[in-house]
């Protein structure tokens, strides 16, 4: 699986002013990156290389800092098949890790979130073969909420089937955990991105990559329409360790 997977998490500690959240994590620990990474490994094989991307733009804050030198060690002593990258700011942390990866696919998943019993696939194998074998399908999301055509998955919404395996066919992208065909990132939602002005009011990439999102870029969601949630948003403001 590490020739052909690479899984890209976006961490922070202090989040963006932009992002309007309320309530900053108590303390600078990696149980929330250790506890994701191995519930990831229930599917995927644990070495991988992950890419811990790490939005370091408030780096004159100490606790940031504590909390970059606590990853480090994280990986020394517990993931050697890791690595930090420090972006800088909010949009970098969701574009640069995926543009370091060398595999034909990567895995996005941000540092709080876990699959649940509705992802029934027992490997991520499962779903990368069926991709190998249809080259049109680009993306694979998997959902927070059971498939319906609701907000931005309302403006297209079509059931198929891959080998077997049902899906919605959208015509929307969500920076929600996903499985991305790495040459595609590069040669269409990354040509849109380098070309974006910037809107200070849309910093997130994934208004300008759903403006321009078409059919013809195989973006699909695990599952048919119904289908329960597969994976759960754990809160990492908020989240302890129990």
């Amino acid at each position: 699986m590490k020739d052909k997977l690479t899984v890209i998490t976006t961490t922070h500690h202090t989040p963006s002013d932009r992002l309007n959240i309320k309530g900053i994590r108590s303390d600078t620990k990696t149980d929330l990156l250790e506890y994701i990474w191995e519930d990831l490994t229930k599917k995927i094989d644990s070495d991988v290389r992950w890419i811990i991307s790490l939005d370091y733009e408030k780096k004159d804050n100490p606790a940031v800092v504590e909390y970059k030198e606590n990853i480090e060690k994280m990986i020394e002593e517990k993931c050697p098949n890791a690595e930090l990258y420090l972006a800088d700011g909010w949009r970098s942390n969701m574009i640069d890790g995926k543009n370091m990866v060398e595999t034909p696919y990567f895995l996005f998943w941000e540092h709080d979130w876990v699959f649940t019993e509705n992802a029934t696939f027992d490997s991520l194998n499962y779903l990368l073969d069926i991709m190998d074998n249809n080259p049109s399908m680009n993306y694979i999301r998997f959902n927070k909420r059971a498939n319906s055509p609701v907000l931005g998955d309302k403006k297209f919404f079509n059931q198929t089937q891959f080998d077997g395996q049902g899906f919605v066919h959208i015509k929307n992208w969500s920076n929600n955990p996903h499985i991305c065909r790495k040459s595609f990132w590069d040669e269409t939602p990354m040509e849109v991105l380098k070309h974006k002005v910037v809107n200070p009011k849309h910093m997130s990439t994934e208004n300008d990559l759903t403006t321009n999102c078409t059919a013809d870029w195989g973006c699909y969601l695990y599952g048919t329409q119904h289908h329960h949630s597969s994976v759960e948003h754990l809160n990492g403001n908020k989240w302890v360790k129990k």
